[in-house]
């Protein structure tokens, strides 16, 4: 539980500094992709954030999801 709140917060913060994908969100907060995508969902159901309706490149390449603070 513990690494839950402080990812949580860790992904908020980096969201309030600007909008971003699961691995720039990751980049900003010293985070792996995979953890910060299992927290985007957790945090999105919790109504905090939301996503942008973008799609934007992922750190390899790919595209992925932009989300935003709520």
């Amino acid at each position: 539980m513990l690494f839950r709140s402080e990812h949580h917060r860790q992904i908020l913060d980096a969201l309030t500094a600007a909008p971003g994908g699961a691995s720039a969100i990751a980049a900003r907060c010293g985070l792996l992709a995979h953890q910060v995508n299992k927290r985007l969902h957790e945090l999105a159901k919790a109504g905090m954030i939301q996503e942008t309706g973008r799609l934007v490149e992922s750190a390899s390449g790919r595209r992925e999801r932009e989300w935003r603070v709520s």
